[in-house]
C-alpha cells in the first residue's frame, strides 16, 4: 500500500510554484479508449478490495472555492493487467476518525499507451468531466509525483484551451 499523502505545513516543504519549465502535453494516443467518472466501471478494472495495490502518486493538489469549501486531493495511477486506473485520494474530515479515502475515477486500456501519457490524458479527461466541480480547481500543487508542476500546468493550459474552444 502506498504511504499517506503528506500535508505540508512549512513553506520550505512546498514545491516551488512560480517559475517552471514550459512543457507541452504529449499527443493523445489513437485510439485512446478511456472512461472517467464515479464508478460503474467494468468488474475487471477496479480491484475487488476497492483499493489499489502499488499505485504511483501523480500529484497532490489543494483547491479552494471559499473559506469553508476547500480540500486536498491526491491523484494516483495504478497499472493493472489490461488497464491504467486513475485513483483519487481525498482527505475525508466528515468521518471519525478522519481518514484518506480511495475512489477509482477513470481508466484506459494499456495497449500502446505508456504510463506518463496515460497519467496526463486521464487526468485531463477527468478534469474535463468534473467541470464545475471542486476537483478541477487547482490552487496549489502540494506534492509532485510522476507528474511535475510543469506537466500539471500543461494539462491545465490544454483544459483551458479546450474550454475556450467550446465557447
Amino acid at each position: 500500500m502506498s504511504r499517506l499523502p503528506k500535508i505540508q505545513m512549512l513553506p520550505s516543504e512546498m514545491p516551488q510554484q512560480r517559475i517552471s519549465e514550459v512543457v507541452s502535453l504529449p499527443s493523445r494516443p489513437v485510439p485512446f479508449d478511456f472512461e472517467v467518472g464515479y464508478g460503474n466501471f467494468a468488474p475487471d478494472v477496479v480491484p475487488k478490495q476497492g483499493v489499489p495495490r502499488s499505485p504511483k502518486l501523480l500529484v497532490q493538489v489543494e483547491w479552494a472555492e471559499g473559506p469553508v469549501n476547500n480540500g486536498i486531493s491526491a491523484f494516483y495511477l495504478q497499472a493493472r493487467k489490461k488497464y491504467w486506473v486513475l485513483w483519487l485520494r481525498m482527505f475525508n474530515d466528515n468521518s471519525y476518525p478522519w481518514r484518506w479515502d480511495w475512489q477509482a475515477i477513470g481508466y484506459c486500456n494499456r495497449a500502446n499507451v505508456d504510463e506518463e501519457v496515460a497519467a496526463k490524458h486521464l487526468l485531463l479527461e477527468y478534469w474535463k468531466f468534473s467541470e464545475n466541480r471542486f476537483e478541477n480547481s487547482v490552487d496549489w500543487i502540494n506534492q509532485e509525483g510522476l507528474l511535475s508542476i510543469a506537466d500539471i500546468k500543461a494539462i491545465l493550459r490544454e483544459l483551458s484551451r479546450q474550454q475556450q474552444a467550446l465557447g
